[in-house]
């Protein structure tokens, strides 16, 4: 028979409590014994010395009160401030908590039911290391997660805002994000004004904005831009003027070419042979072959004959020359086309010095000599002078003259003119001593025009001579040029 071993039972004081029924001496209490249907109301219950209460031992339907110390082990309900373990205690409103500031392994208790009553349970995939302060779990899920640290391992994923006041410690890294392995943004990634994208064990390439400028920065061998898709391009860009941007640079991989461009227009391409350049091209000098047309100097060209191409060469630079004794004259040997520049040193030469320009054999139209007009070398005793062209044989046609004029001498020897009225044959202009020729004067068809002369012409007799007056006729004059203001002048008149 199960028994529960009471030391003492009192009554509450003015608990107006019932008497035990069945007790007859204090010491034992039977699991026959009722306590009434009633509130049982004591003071303190000491169950023996080692507290045993039995399952065969009923409180009855109503509530036990006790006001002091329960000793020993109790089965059910109970209401109010309980001191000491409640080790199967079912349900606890309260329960007294100990601090704990060195265990680096503790369990977090839970719940499977947000209300009622219900057990407390724990897992090895909550932890709480009281010495360190840190929360451990597979992982976390919420709206916010606030934490002075947050270590995690595996995937996590934020689907908010994830605001950090300082480090993320990835691998042991706590002076910044240092992930090993890769990475995965599928949003944007935001850097600051003056903030560096480094990349290198060295930080060797940087990326960065100031505010003002947009800055790659290698710091550490070749910096390569490489385009590895067949037959693709490389466009560096910029504005175009007009509000949007166009191609300045492109490095075309279909074609082998690297083109610049104005504005997007194309003015200089590399190909297999050199370049092609649209347009004009301006440089301080070329060296080597060019194509097409050159305006310009070519002042450090090396060799003319290398331009057999050009198509023309429209003005170059000369020095002047004065004291060299010997210079070669250049000459081609067709009037037109691409030709190469050529001299010819045993026959063509120039004394720049003296003036003197030396040739093997002379034949020109018109020679005109300031001072000599040699014909052979010093040496030389005498030598045949043949002149041809205006200057002898030939005769400087006019035309015809209403009113008075001057012969220009340098253009000739010999002259003829039609007379169409009453005319002064003024002083001529360019007149070289020692100069001789002939003028032939044909009346118009009218006839009995007049001729008077200017003082630089003197006739052997003094006398200037009349011409002829019939219509269609020719009159003479044969001259030499003794000075510059005396012409010495004779006449055949009547010729026709």
């Amino acid at each position: 028979m199960s028994v529960i071993r009471v030391n003492q039972i009192t009554n509450r004081t003015n608990s107006g409590g019932p008497i035990i029924s069945g007790l007859t001496t204090v010491g034992v209490v039977t699991s026959g014994v009722s306590i009434g249907v009633t509130n049982l109301y004591v003071e303190q219950v000491n169950f023996g010395q080692t507290g045993i209460l039995t399952g065969a031992v009923s409180v009855g339907t109503t509530d036990l009160y006790v006001s002091g110390t329960i000793f020993g082990n109790v089965t059910g309900n109970v209401t109010g401030d309980v001191t000491g373990n409640a080790d199967t205690a079912t349900s606890a409103n309260n329960v007294v908590l100990g601090s704990e500031t060195t265990d680096t392994q503790c369990f977090v208790g839970f719940t499977v039911d947000q209300t009622g009553t219900t057990d407390i349970r724990t897992n090895a995939n909550l932890t709480f290391d009281s010495a360190a302060g840190t929360l451990v779990a597979t992982a976390f899920s919420g709206t916010q997660l606030n934490a002075s640290q947050v270590n995690a391992s595996g995937v996590s994923t934020f689907t908010g805002n994830v605001d950090l006041n300082g480090g993320i410690d990835i691998n042991g890294n706590t002076t910044g994000l240092n992930v090993t392995g890769v990475a995965t943004f599928t949003d944007n990634v935001n850097l600051g004004d003056n903030d560096v994208l480094n990349i290198g064990a060295g930080n060797d390439l940087r990326l960065s904005h100031n505010s003002a400028n947009s800055l790659i920065q290698n710091f550490t061998g070749g910096l390569y831009v490489t385009q590895h898709t067949d037959d693709s391009d490389i466009h560096l860009q910029t504005d175009d003027g007009s509000g949007g941007v166009t191609t300045y640079i492109q490095c075309v991989g279909s074609t082998g070419s690297v083109n610049l461009a104005h504005y997007g227009s194309t003015k200089l391409a590399t190909t297999s042979g050199g370049v092609n350049i649209t347009g004009v091209a301006t440089a301080t000098s070329f060296v080597g072959d060019l194509t097409g047309d050159v305006t310009g100097n070519a002042d450090t060209a090396t060799s003319a004959t290398s331009a057999t191409t050009a198509t023309n060469a429209t003005n170059i630079t000369l020095a002047d020359e004065s004291s060299d004794t010997t210079c070669f004259p250049v000459f081609a040997t067709s009037a037109t086309g691409n030709q190469a520049p050529k001299t010819d040193s045993d026959r063509l030469t120039y004394n720049a010095s003296s003036g003197l320009l030396v040739a093997s054999t002379h034949q020109a139209t018109s020679i005109i000599a300031d001072s000599t007009l040699r014909v052979g070398s010093a040496s030389t005793t005498s030598m045949d002078l043949y002149v041809v062209g205006n200057s002898a044989s030939g005769v400087h046609n006019l035309g015809s003259k209403s009113s008075s004029f001057a012969i220009d001498m340098s253009t000739g020897n010999n002259y003829n003119f039609t007379i169409a009225g009453n005319i002064t044959l003024n002083n001529p202009t360019n007149t070289q001593p020692g100069q001789s020729g002939v003028i032939m004067i044909t009346q118009d068809g009218t006839g009995s025009r007049t001729l008077a002369y200017q003082s630089h012409w003197n006739f052997v007799d003094g006398t200037p001579p009349i011409i002829t007056a019939g219509a269609g006729t020719t009159s003479v004059l044969a001259y030499h040029v003794q000075d510059t203001d005396m012409i010495i002048t004779t006449s055949v008149l009547a010729l026709g």
